[in-house]
C-alpha cells in the first residue's frame, strides 16, 4: 500500500502538478495568449480520454509492478522532452518537443492514474476499504498541492527547467517504487 501511495504522488506531482506550469511555458516559449495555449494543452489532456481501458487491459497482461513501472517511465520520458523542449531556438523543433512531452505525460497518466485506485483497494482487506479509499484522495490532492509548491520552490515559478527537471525525477522514482514495493502479480 505504501508503494501505491507513493506511486499516487508521484503521477500527481509529474502530471497534475505540471499542468499548473505549462501555460506559462507555452505563453513564455511561444508568445501565446490563452486561447492557443488552452487549444495546445489538449495534446496533455485528450489522453485521458483515450487511454485508460488500455490501462486495465495492460495490467491483466503484466501485472501491477511493470504496467505501473512503464506508465511512470513515460511521464519521465514526456518531463525531459518538455525540458529539451525549453532548450531550443527552432520555434518548430520546441513546439514538438513540447507537444510530443505533453503527449507523453498524459499518455502516462492516463495509463497508471485510473488503475492506481483499484489497485490500493485490492491490496487492502475487505475491512479496511474505506480507509484505502479515503488514502487514494488523500494521497491524490496532497500529491497536487505538494507538487506545485515544491515545484514553485524549485523553479520560483518561472524557471521551467528545474520544475520539468524534477518533475522527471519524481517520476523515476515513482518507477523505482513500483519495481521495488509492488507485488509481481495484480
Amino acid at each position: 500500500m505504501i508503494g501505491v501511495g507513493l506511486l499516487l504522488i508521484a503521477v500527481s506531482v509529474s502530471y497534475w502538478a505540471i499542468l499548473v506550469y505549462l501555460p506559462p511555458a507555452m505563453q513564455s516559449a511561444f508568445g501565446w495568449h490563452a486561447n492557443r495555449t488552452g487549444l495546445a494543452l489538449l495534446a496533455a489532456t485528450a489522453p485521458m480520454l483515450i487511454v485508460p481501458p488500455i490501462g486495465g487491459h495492460l495490467v491483466m497482461r503484466i501485472g501491477w509492478r511493470w504496467h505501473f513501472a512503464h506508465s511512470l517511465a513515460i511521464l519521465a520520458v514526456g518531463n525531459l522532452l518538455l525540458l529539451a523542449s525549453l532548450w531550443r531556438t527552432d520555434t518548430a523543433e520546441t513546439l514538438v518537443l513540447m507537444l510530443a512531452g505533453m503527449a507523453a505525460i498524459g499518455s502516462g497518466a492516463a495509463l497508471a492514474h485510473p488503475q492506481l485506485s483499484g489497485a490500493l483497494l485490492a491490496l487492502a482487506p475487505p475491512d479496511r476499504s474505506g480507509m484505502a479509499s479515503a488514502m487514494t484522495i488523500v494521497a491524490r490532492q496532497g500529491g497536487f498541492a505538494l507538487g506545485i509548491a515544491a515545484l514553485a520552490a524549485v523553479g520560483g515559478g518561472q524557471a521551467f527547467e528545474g520544475i520539468f527537471a524534477t518533475a522527471a525525477s519524481t517520476a523515476v522514482l515513482g518507477v523505482l517504487a513500483a519495481i521495488f514495493l509492488l507485488p509481481a502479480d495484480r
